[in-house]
């Protein structure tokens, strides 16, 4: 009997040994950022140029910046009315602090939609970019829009 427990004693001792020469690994926290790895570098700076701009405060050349290239600069009656929304959503909010890309969306190589949230002090802003990589001038922006609406922050739309 004396026998037969030392030899339970002895066997547990050396599975719990073993064990520990192999600990479970701790796995790394996933992130809830999307990837930049599929996206063109492109449209990415240029989205990023802007919210720096912004942050500086000089959202006139930030849309400037963005519009270049695009037909929607040649409509100045809608480029001066977003720059007009922008400048008074500063106004009630703050200036931008910081921005995060929340997502993507791709129909194709050439057609991509962007979010981002802007961060003030007050509250979040919502921004979508729509970007074609046009065969003759490159990446330009189709369309821009941001609201402060937070029951859209969680979609694609």
């Amino acid at each position: 009997m004396k026998y037969l427990i030392l030899l339970l004693l002895l066997s547990t001792t050396f599975v719990l040994a073993k064990a520990q020469d192999n600990p479970p690994q701790a796995t790394s926290p996933v992130e809830n950022l999307p990837g930049t790895s599929a996206l063109p570098k492109d449209i990415i700076g240029i989205s990023s140029e802007f919210f720096k701009l912004m942050m500086s405060g000089n959202s006139d050349q930030a849309f400037q910046r963005l519009f270049k290239n695009s037909p929607m600069a040649d409509n100045k009656t809608l480029t001066t009315q977003i720059i007009d929304q922008a400048k008074k959503a500063e106004q009630i909010y703050g200036i931008i602090k910081g921005f995060e890309r929340v997502g993507e969306e791709s129909l194709t190589e050439s057609f991509i939609r962007l979010r981002y949230i802007s961060l003030h002090d007050k509250y979040p802003l919502r921004w979508v970019f729509t970007f074609y990589k046009s065969p003759t001038r490159g990446w330009i922006v189709t369309n821009v829009k941001f609201d402060d609406d937070s029951e859209y922050f969680f979609s694609k739309e």
